[in-house]
């Protein structure tokens, strides 16, 4: 019987939208009768419990240091247990996951991109699912929120991000998405405005296909930042992802709730299209 270790980074919430595909990934394991270690401590050890609680999925053993679980929801479905004994009381928690590990066939990991110990599990693991949680994409964020922000160029500039991100377009090299997004003489050969008003008023879809456009182009001359999209679970990860700023606007929402991610996905599939027909 395969047995598949779960663990993730203490800043997951259940509110997370990571934890859906977290769920459905379970729901998948579960329907090939494996065994789960997951671990008894608060957050991401207690979401994973709480979906196995919820799914009265039999097959789980808590691992837990110092004393008795602090966390076992399936005592009721006999979730047997195991006790690590520490060597070093201040390094328990990652004496606890090598264990687990070394007694596992997968790893399950959730990882919000930052935590050190969720990465060691990662690296150390004879083979790995990651579940990376979304971010706010904005060029106020760092990393790959900021990357694939539309104004990248602002994020590079004000230190959220180190590398540039040039774009091209029908022949013609950009500093950034945000500039070719200003580029009135680009965008009509996307769209045909009337007068700017109509453009940047009510035809509201005429700015979504322009921003998808220029997204899309940022795609296609920049594949790292496609390769890291597709690494973190391509459109599905996108969708766990928000853009939110200092003020809400025609684009910032959560998830699917945001136009801005709307346009970003658009753009990553029409890119993955365009690959395949190549």
């Amino acid at each position: 019987m395969t047995i598949v270790a779960i663990c993730g980074s203490k800043s997951i919430s259940p509110e997370s939208l990571v934890v859906n595909t977290l769920r459905n990934c379970i729901k998948s394991y579960a329907s090939d009768n494996v065994t789960f270690y997951v671990g008894d401590v608060s957050g991401i050890d207690y979401i994973v419990q709480s979906i196995l609680r919820d799914l009265e999925y039999t097959n789980v053993v808590v691992w837990y240091v110092m004393g008795e679980s602090k966390h076992n929801l399936g005592k009721d479905l006999d979730w047997k247990t195991e006790y690590v004994k520490p060597k070093n009381y201040n390094l328990r928690y990652t004496e606890r996951d090598t264990a687990m590990l070394g007694n596992s066939d997968e790893l399950l990991a959730v990882w919000d991109g930052i935590s050190k110990g969720t990465k060691r599990n990662i690296d150390n693991s004879k083979k790995s699912i990651v579940l990376y949680e979304g971010v706010n994409i904005s060029s106020n964020s760092s990393g790959i929120g900021g990357a694939l922000s539309i104004n990248d160029v602002a994020a590079r500039k004000t230190g959220k991000i180190k590398k540039e991100y040039p774009v091209n377009f029908n022949g013609k090299s950009y500093e950034g998405a945000i500039v070719l997004w200003k580029d009135s003489e680009a965008m009509a050969t996307v769209v045909d405005p009337e007068d700017e008003l109509l453009f940047w008023g009510s035809d509201s879809w005429k700015q979504d296909e322009w921003m998808t456009a220029v997204l899309k182009a940022k795609f296609l001359s920049n594949p790292d930042l496609l390769k890291s999209v597709k690494d973190r679970g391509g459109k599905d990860w996108l969708y766990t992802c928000n853009h939110v700023t200092d003020e809400e606007n025609y684009w910032t929402g959560l998830g699917k709730n945001s136009i801005y991610i709307e346009c970003l996905v658009k753009a990553y599939i029409e890119v993955l299209e365009n690959e395949l027909t190549e």
